[in-house]
């Protein structure tokens, strides 16, 4: 199969996933995003591609995992579309506290109609099959410009038996803090490159905590290119799947280019 856009950390195919995944080489991938049609509106383009989460599973490695965008309906309803085909919710894992689903609050929203309230956030939700231990996880950290915060403190009484008495914790303030679950980031729909497309900085990060270094993304549903324009921020290699041709031909539009889409990433 053709690439629509190659260049050394990025290849774009056009074509149904259903026939370019079983088509191309996903041995290296790490982990998949993707933003499928929610289908929840009478939009020609939003029409739901029934069982591809069955074709993920069928073609990735069992170890990659899935970030997945979506609305609390759109996984409620579709819900047995991934656990049949063999994906889990990642806090469901005996003994775990991982943050399986993370929010993106964006500056704007949608709806308000009827008294409801107003829709600014969309989930991800992160899905995997094989053993947990088997999935890479990096510890998503942010920086943050604050006061220095460095600190020596004593142990609190009734500690002592999990360090030497005395002992004191120290802890080095390296400008950085844990991610939050929840992420603003702004939408950029002025740009009208694609229905709904999301910044750069809301995925990027998640990219940065489920693909290692030297580990492969899998795109789905590309549309404009924002997760393989990410992936080339980060140095990552990554593959990416759209069926549209005026998508592919903005998505390598901007791959093409030095990317101009700002983020900060570690």
């Amino acid at each position: 199969m053709e690439p629509y856009y190659e260049d050394d950390l990025v290849t774009l195919y056009r074509g149904d996933a259903a026939d370019v995944l079983p088509a191309i080489d996903l041995a290296g991938v790490s982990t998949v995003i993707a933003d499928p049609p929610y289908g929840q509106t009478a939009l020609d383009w939003d029409r739901w591609p029934d069982g591809w989460p069955s074709w993920v599973a069928a073609n990735v490695p069992i170890s990659a995992s899935m970030w997945c965008f979506g609305t609390m309906r759109m996984f409620l309803t579709r819900r047995d579309e991934f656990t049949g085909a063999g994906w889990r919710i990642a806090q469901d894992t005996v003994g775990e506290f991982e943050v399986d689903t993370t929010v993106w609050e964006k500056h704007n929203g949608t709806g308000a109609q009827g008294g409801r309230f107003l829709n600014v956030h969309e989930l991800l939700v992160q899905w995997y099959r094989g053993p947990w231990a088997d999935v890479y996880n990096a510890t998503p950290r942010e920086r943050v410009h604050t006061d220095d915060k460095s600190v020596v403190r004593q142990p609190r009484p009734g500690s002592g038996h999990r360090r030497r008495p005395n002992q004191a914790i120290a802890y080095t303030d390296d400008g950085t803090r844990l991610a939050r679950s929840v992420i603003r980031a702004q939408s950029i729909r002025y740009r009208r490159r694609n229905e709904t497309e999301k910044p750069v900085a809301i995925v990027a990060p998640h990219i940065a905590a489920s693909c290692p270094p030297g580990g492969g993304l899998l795109s789905m549903f590309t549309g404009s290119g924002t997760d393989l324009v990410a992936a080339q921020l980060l140095g990552r290699r990554a593959i990416g799947i759209e069926n549209r041709e005026d998508q592919c031909e903005k998505a390598a539009e901007r791959l093409s280019h030095a990317p101009l889409d700002f983020v900060e990433v570690s």
